[in-house]
């Protein structure tokens, strides 16, 4: 181990570093392990394009959080199933949503609240699910991180559905970060499984960058490639 070297990149040398490959957006304390809050408040501004090769269609998207203590209000113009299908999630939209985080031993969690607010009257939207709740899990085993994702979303009266996701992630450098997750939309009709690829790179303490593939097995649209850049302020 050596000094100065930062394997998970959560501010904490490898040397003092008592939890390694901590997921590199997680919330540490002076040793390096994932805590349920922090002392002061943090921003995270994150923009970027996703495009749908088949379609040809270059979207851009807009993420923003504040995080307090063990809360998390964020605001985004994509959600987690964008990607699987518009038939679902429509483009042009806002997503608002309240996360509380806690941190048992090695497990990471983060529970969220939201809602689909529709931007574009163009749409046939009043058919769709608009609220959600959602469960995202990150478990450290050292060498790998394994993550989990699960996500309802209900309104009266519409079609509801969930999402599934299961993946692992490891940090390849100290500044490289990759995973790989396996997602399920299931839809009252049928389901819709896909396939994503994703990495970030932390350009120094504060910016970083990310580059994300999905390839989706029941969908027209079967291949989306995502840019983003995000900075952390505190």
């Amino acid at each position: 181990m050596l000094w100065g070297m930062d394997s998970d990149f959560d501010g904490v040398e490898d040397a003092l570093d008592k939890c390694p490959n901590t997921p590199f957006d997680a919330l540490v304390d002076k040793d390096g392990c994932i805590q349920s809050y922090v002392s002061s408040s943090k921003y995270l501004l994150q923009v970027g394009v996703s495009d749908s090769i088949e379609s040809d269609s270059l979207d851009a998207n807009l993420y923003f959080a504040y995080i307090y203590k063990p809360w998390e209000f964020s605001i985004s113009t994509t959600s987690y199933t964008m990607n699987l299908t518009n038939s679902i999630d429509v483009k042009d939209d806002m997503y608002i949503s309240l996360g509380y985080y806690k941190d048992f031993s090695n497990l990471n969690t983060k529970l969220s609240f939201g809602s689909r607010l529709a931007m574009d009257d163009g749409y046939k939207i009043e058919d769709v699910a608009n609220c959600f709740v959602s469960l995202d899990l990150n478990y450290d085993m050292g060498d790998y991180t394994l993550l989990g994702y699960y996500s309802y979303s209900f309104k009266v009266n519409a079609n509801r559905y969930a999402t599934y996701s299961v993946g692992v992630g490891k940090s390849l450098t100290s500044s490289l970060y990759a995973s790989v997750t396996l997602t399920q939309l299931a839809l009252k009709e049928s389901d819709i499984n896909s396939i994503s690829l994703y990495s970030s790179y932390m350009i120094n303490d504060k910016f970083y960058c990310s580059l994300g593939y999905t390839y989706n097995f029941d969908y027209d649209d079967k291949h989306t490639l995502s840019f983003n850049l995000g900075v952390y302020i505190e």
